[in-house]
């Protein structure tokens, strides 16, 4: 039928707005294109193949182009037309969210029947000879599988579409166009009419999924009468729903929680996305509501995955708050870039300048103007990393992004040391980064105002107000520019200098044993999870039994007493916080009691059982010294003080101090006077302050990170 359109049918189609969520034909003169030269739109509305098939946008309009997606059915032809519109005059479309790539990726074992068949799947889709294709104004386009799959699923047998898709709204060859309409992203999202969230076409018997997960917004949780046990999810079917990589993909972040109306598709099949957010709530409340079920026991023992949603896939901690981060998004204008990039580390990217530019759009306005989108082979991914960072560093005088630093992963990218390299993030170090603000190794600006400027610190006002800042120039012609800035950067931007104090050197560095329990990036996390935890959990408390070992034959002893140090080395092993009902707090007094049952230094209490406390702070304490281990040494010092560091750290390698940082840092000396930063670290005894408390003026220096 679309292949025998005539030119006025196409040009009708071009004029008008169909959204099938709405069921109404609306027509919009937004979608005519700008006026041009009269030849020019005479060429176009012939649809001459020897025409581009891109004219050039309007910038200064906020200009877009919209696919208007023809009718049709079935396999045949899938035939379109581009018009362009302003978003200034508010045009009537639907936006379309989902992965260039393949939609799937395997969730099950090759021991098993889904495995195998996803296995199929997946060589077929790797060595696939024919090239997918859509007809644009006459023009044969070649698009990635998933696109002509969802544009297949989405047309209407009757009416047209106006649609609006990254992969054939942008000119994706030119680089100009694509990093203003990158820019664009905010509103194009949150003006859509409605989102499609396109998870790909229905396979593992995802109907199943979708059924069920429909089914839950008629789950009273609250319900007395309810039995756990009568809930029956497909479990298979929701591992390979939710391990489809639309959920990984770092892009989608903006694209749904900017839009307005959301709609989640697969194959057929489409439910509100509020719903998932739904499904994660009530999730939680059961989980909870089996921890306190007298028979959890028995029922954790016939039901050992009871999860709807993988708690590895990023998207898991977004769905959790979702009404609350959306509400918060769309109400105010944007958070800060840093806490934007952090929240979405976790997620990945084809390109990796996109673990910045995709999250652009959640952004602040100012934040938006600083960093400037730049897809040309002038930049490297690793200068745009540089100068998001650098940015933070200077407008927020902030050196948070140092905490984010592992030396091994920028082998693969030429950047400075106290750049993080952002494409390579997991889910092991956000989830065990020292970054929370409970710690305040560098104490106070005013402790820093006394180091600094001892004499300065004394004045009585008003006479501080006015001659701190005059004389302060003249003091240390070698220092940062003034008291409360963190650190400057060369003008080539490639050395941070920092003020800070060289606390003490490492003299021991073991590496935990790894494991991949708390890796968002394994696939078949549920299926392997049981199989693997009881190895890992046996590897790490052996190599705990090794450190304490160590601890007792060091000579220096900082804390004191042997029971004191005792004390100190298992708060280490825990980050000195546990894990309570609403974050992380100070571990109670008596877990050390926890740790001594796991390494059998204390006997099993008679009658420990799931639902007792001590059975669950055991599991506390253990599930937290995994995360704090992961990818990290435990280190002892010259001085004696116990800690964890990243894994590459070895003896001659400094923990300083930085003025305005959180946590301590592992430095290693390069020639020239220069550093090469290793990462953060968690030294025991040092984390509030205290180091810097009892620091003298000639014990502070800068260092030079290169």
């Amino acid at each position: 039928m679309a292949s025998l359109l005539s030119v006025s049918t196409s040009l009708a189609l071009a004029i008008l707005s169909f959204n099938r969520y709405d069921g109404v034909v609306k027509p919009c003169d937004h979608y005519l294109v700008p006026k041009q030269p009269r030849f020019k739109q005479r060429e176009l509305q012939l649809n001459d193949t020897h025409i581009p098939l891109y004219l050039p946008l309007d910038p200064s309009r906020n200009s877009i182009r919209l696919l208007v997606l023809h009718p049709g059915q079935g396999s045949g032809d899938i035939h379109c037309s581009l018009a362009v519109a302003s978003l200034e005059r508010e045009p009537s479309y639907t936006a379309l969210s989902y992965t260039w790539g393949t939609p799937f990726r395997r969730s099950a074992s090759m021991w098993s029947y889904r495995g195998v068949v996803q296995y199929v799947r997946e060589w077929t889709e790797n060595h696939r000879i024919h090239v997918p294709t859509i007809i644009i104004d006459k023009h044969r386009i070649p698009v990635t599988p998933n696109l002509r799959s969802a544009l297949q699923h989405l047309r209407h047998p009757n009416l047209p579409l106006v649609i609006w898709v990254d992969a054939v709204c942008i000119n994706q060859e030119d680089n100009e166009e694509k990093e203003h309409q990158v820019n664009l992203m905010r509103k194009i999202y949150s003006q859509a009419k409605t989102t499609i969230v396109w998870l790909g076409p229905a396979a593992d018997e995802s109907e199943k999924a979708f059924q069920f997960i429909a089914s839950t917004d008629n789950l009273k949780v609250d319900d007395p009468d309810l039995r756990i046990e009568d809930i029956q999810p497909p479990w298979g079917p929701l591992q390979a729903l939710f391990a489809r990589s639309w959920w990984s993909r770092v892009w989608v972040i903006q694209e749904v929680l900017l839009s307005k109306n959301i709609i989640a598709k697969c194959g057929q099949h489409e439910i509100p996305f509020e719903t998932f957010s739904r499904l994660a709530f009530k999730e939680h409340l059961l989980r909870r509501r089996m921890r306190n079920d007298p028979t959890f026991e028995d029922k954790y023992k016939t039901s050992s995955r009871w999860t709807f949603i993988p708690p590895t896939i990023p998207f898991y901690r977004l769905l959790a708050n979702w009404p609350f981060t959306r509400k918060e998004l769309q109400a105010e204008k944007g958070m800060g870039i840093w806490e934007a990039i952090i929240a979405t580390l976790s997620f990945s990217s084809t390109m990796p300048r996109d673990k910045v530019y995709g999250i652009l759009g959640l952004c602040t306005s100012s934040d938006r103007e600083a960093i400037k989108v730049d897809y040309t082979q002038r930049k490297t991914d690793g200068q745009v990393y540089k100068e998001a960072v650098e940015y933070v560093i200077k407008s927020q005088n902030n050196l948070q992004p140092l905490q984010f630093v592992q030396a091994r992963s920028r082998k693969s990218m030429d950047i400075p040391s106290w750049v993080p390299d952002l494409s390579s993030y997991g889910f092991s170090q956000l989830s065990g980064g020292f970054t929370a603000s409970f710690f305040h190794a560098s104490d106070k600006p005013a402790t820093w105002e006394r180091l600094i400027h001892p004499i300065l610190s004394r004045m009585p006002s008003p006479i501080s107000v006015v001659s701190k800042q005059l004389v302060s120039l003249f003091l240390r012609a070698e220092e940062l520019p003034n008291v409360g800035m963190c650190a400057t950067v060369s003008d080539n931007s490639d050395i941070l200098t920092v003020r800070g104090l060289l606390f003490d050197t490492v003299s021991l560095a073991d590496p935990a044993p790894q494991s991949n329990i708390y890796q968002q990036s394994d696939s078949i996390y549920l299926d392997h999870l049981s199989r693997s935890t009881k190895e890992d959990e046996l590897s790490l408390l052996e190599a705990t039994i090794r450190w304490q070992r160590y601890v007792a034959a060091h000579k220096e002893n900082p804390y004191g007493t042997p029971a004191a140090r005792y004390r100190a080395f298992w708060k280490t092993l825990i980050g000195n916080r546990f894990r309570g009902e609403h974050g992380l707090v100070l571990p109670p007094k008596e877990a050390n009691i926890s740790y001594e049952v796991l390494t059998k230094r204390r006997p099993v209490p008679a009658g420990l059982s799931y639902h007792s406390p001590l059975f669950l702070e055991m599991g506390l304490f253990q599930a937290r010294m995994a995360i704090v281990s992961s990818e990290r040494s435990f280190i002892i010092t010259e001085r004696g003080f116990l800690g964890m560091a990243p894994d590459n750290s070895k003896p001659g390698d400094v923990v300083c101090i930085f003025q305005g940082g959180e946590v301590p840092f592992v430095l290693r000396p390069r020639e020239n006077n220069q550093w090469e930063l290793i990462g953060e670290c968690y030294l025991h005894g040092i984390m509030e302050g205290t180091a810097v408390k009892r620091a003298h003026p000639k014990d502070v220096r800068l260092f030079h990170i290169g």
